[in-house]
């Protein structure tokens, strides 16, 4: 059987940023390209022609399958493989021919994975119909999301894809003996990343289009669909809300893309906050797709909401079975990467830590890290489990390095940052791969050094990274700068000031060719620290204007709690840089509650005190088994903000412990101990008010301490 022959199809619209990305990676398995441009004015019909393709110029008409068919009369090969100029094969590319030679039927599937982020679970998992013979009817129908159907068979359109990109109409509903083959091509699509669909201006594209097919068939449930979904691409989630809703009422339950809208509509609703609309939406739905991870991932996420931590913990169980039957093989769902495993693990881990499951948090961590190395949550998860057991550092460090890829820079990454947010701050610098670490890690790398008294290398880092961004900092640059560079940017400098401050040491002439326009806030503040040191008169010093000196303030005290300097920040606050209540909630965000706590008394003595401290220093009260306390602080904070339910589940759950400790002190009394009717019921009484504690943890009502913030005395 001789070797068949594959010819590539794309169609493409000023793609010289995409284009020679995508025929790289598929030029060498192609015997033929056939490229439509419909009006390029960039390099794309260069690029094109270096690769010696045949470039069919074609108008665009505002029909995407009119331009497909258009390429489609010029192939010669026996199969053609379709694809966008955004997308990249990468796998497949030698096992392809092979597989073609042993393949019976007409069309058969690839993996198409779509990113819209950069994290591991950004990204959504279908399969479609993009392999298909020549010469045996196909071709493409529809105005956008065509579809691929086959004369006298009916459609063969793609699977689906998700809310951030659109639908299709049809699965695969050709008359065959068997389900359509997997061949070995994994395709990535980057068309849905957020800056590329603003640089395309997609969704404005497709809105004008869809809107001219429902001109034609007002009632389409299909159109009605993908309408919703451009409005999500443009963030009008009440006009998506109500076409959602409109298109579920219209839709045929037996349609294929049905099972995608609910699932759309569903992270609609949660992300709206309409828990119960969701919840009533998912439990209805999940008894006709009751293999659907992402819908019992949602429900998860639903019921957690809630509070119902052990109902949220069944559903996610489920999305982690729902998908092992399907692995490996192609599923009638279009899923978000993860939610039939390391996404739900992780939640049933972090609620299992939540209740005290200790070893099966552990397992479910290392499960879902074993699915996705470099996955975070996972691997930050389990660090923060182990120290929380009292695990060294050093043998923190060693666990996670042995179950990840140590040989991949980025994992090590993660593994560092994990360490460092559990208050490992040694062994995170001890993995770090310095060499290769990038700008946006360079912060909290300089938050271990702070924190590990190694200030001098953290003023040199600083110093370095605002000399290889010179320019930028001093706005010398004309390109444009990325609010993350800029924001790296100040955080050098501010981590520069504070390593010298908090060492009592003024900062070097060297330092204001850096911070331009805030030389003078940097001098001032310098000014009044070492008068609050020398016991200077305040009055003495220039004025500023005081709601930016404040401001300005504020965040190098942010910046100054946040690496562990919280003496700076009390003489920030005592050199009058920073009002009361501020300190007192930058000290009880990072941890040092002690501190935060005797502020909080101070402004209460006074009369000052306003819900936030109220609340906080009565949760200082509750942890600290001062429930008569807490109690008196709660009912105070409720005065404050009757709206806050918080406070309320806070005075609830004081006045819980109270009866519990009252319980517990008449069951250790004689008369219990020789009254076995006494015992008992007073035992059961201890028992129902733990359980309903417990209950009311799981409403998440408390502040989530991470490992720094326990170290600093949570």
């Amino acid at each position: 059987m001789s070797i068949p022959t594959l010819g590539v199809h794309l169609i493409v619209y000023n793609e010289e940023k995409w284009l020679e990305a995508c025929l790289e990676q598929i030029h060498n398995m192609a015997d033929e390209l056939i490229i439509v441009d419909t009006g390029s004015t960039d390099r794309s019909v260069e690029i094109a022609e270096k690769y010696g393709a045949t470039v069919i110029h074609s108008p665009w008409e505002h029909d995407f399958a009119k331009a497909r068919n258009a390429g489609l009369v010029h192939a010669n090969t026996d199969w053609i493989l379709v694809l966008d100029a955004d997308e990249q094969v990468i796998v497949g590319q030698e096992e392809i021919k092979e597989f073609l030679k042993q393949e019976e039927g007409s069309q058969c599937l690839i993996k198409l994975m779509n990113w819209t982020g950069s994290g591991p679970e950004d990204c959504i998992l279908y399969f479609a119909p993009r392999v298909f013979r020549n010469r045996e009817g196909y071709r493409y129908e529809g105005m956008i999301h065509e579809q691929l159907v086959q004369a006298g068979k009916g459609s063969l359109g793609e699977i689906g894809l998700n809310m951030e990109y659109g639908m299709k109409r049809s699965s695969t509903k050709i008359k065959t003996t068997s389900p359509p083959s997997i061949c070995p091509l994994k395709v990535n699509h980057y068309g849905y990343l957020p800056a590329v669909m603003k640089s395309k201006q997609t969704a404005m594209r497709n809105l004008k289009i869809i809107q001219q097919a429902l001109l034609l068939n007002p009632d389409d449930a299909f159109h009605l669909y993908n309408l919703g979904v451009t409005y999500c691409q443009l963030e009008d989630r009440e006009q998506a809300r109500e076409i959602f809703l409109n298109a579920l009422n219209s839709c045929p339950v037996d349609a294929p893309y049905r099972a995608t809208l609910v699932r759309d509509l569903g992270k609609l609703l949660y992300a709206n906050h309409e828990l119960e609309q969701a919840r009533i939406l998912l439990l209805t739905e999940i008894r006709q797709y009751p293999d659907y991870p992402d819908l019992h991932m949602l429900l998860g996420f639903v019921e957690k909401e809630y509070g119902m931590a052990e109902q949220a913990y069944v559903y996610f169980e489920k999305a982690v079975k729902s998908g092992l039957s399907s692995k490996n093989q192609a599923v009638a769902y279009v899923t978000e990467a993860g939610a039939d495993s390391y996404i739900p693990l992780t939640h049933m881990a972090d609620i299992d830590k939540r209740k005290g499951r200790a070893s099966y948090a552990e397992d479910h961590y290392r499960s879902a890290i074993k699915v996705h190395q470099g996955y975070l949550p996972a691997i930050s998860g389990l660090a923060d489990l182990l120290q929380r057991e009292g695990i060294a550092d050093s043998s923190v460090k060693q666990i996670l390095v042995e179950i990840i890829d140590r040989e991949n820079p980025e994992h090590l990454h993660k593994a560092a940052y994990a360490l460092m947010s559990c208050g490992a701050y040694e062994a995170a610098l001890s993995i770090l791969p310095v060499q290769s670490i990038g700008i946006e890690d360079e912060s909290w790398a300089r938050a271990c050094l702070i924190q590990t008294q190694r200030k001098s290398q953290a003023i040199q880092r600083s110093q370095l990274l605002l000399e290889q961004n010179k320019g930028i900092s001093q706005d010398l640059s004309d390109q444009p700068v990325s609010p993350c560079k800029q924001e790296q940017i100040d955080l050098a400098v501010l981590d520069w000031a504070i390593c010298s401050w908090s060492c009592a040491e003024p900062l070097p002439q060297e330092f204001y060719r850096y911070c331009n326009e805030d030389s003078l806030f940097y001098s001032q503040i310098e000014r009044r620290l070492l008068n609050i040191r020398q016991q200077t008169e305040l009055e003495d010093l220039p004025q500023l204007d005081s709601g930016t000196l404040l401001q300005k303030a504020e965040m190098l005290a942010n910046r100054a709690a946040a690496c562990g300097q919280k003496d700076l920040l009390l003489f920030l606050k005592k050199a009058g840089l920073l009002l009361p209540r501020t300190a007192a909630d930058l000290l009880y965000e990072y941890g040092f509650r002690l501190e935060a706590a005797e502020q909080y008394l101070e402004q209460l003595a006074k009369g000052n005190l306003l819900f936030e401290g109220m609340f906080q220093l009565a949760e200082y009260m509750y942890d600290r088994a001062n429930y008569a306390e807490s109690l008196a602080l709660f009912e105070q904070a409720i005065t404050l903000s009757r709206d806050d339910n918080r406070a309320r589940m806070g005075a609830a759950a004081s006045c819980l412990q109270l009866a519990k400790e009252a319980a517990v002190r008449m069951l250790n009394t004689q008369t219990a101990k020789t009254s076995e009717n006494t015992f008992s019921t007073l035992a059961q009484d201890v028992a129902e008010l733990t359980g309903s504690l417990q209950r009311l943890d799981d409403l998440n009502w408390k502040t989530s301490w991470d490992g720094q913030a326990r170290r600093r005395g949570v």
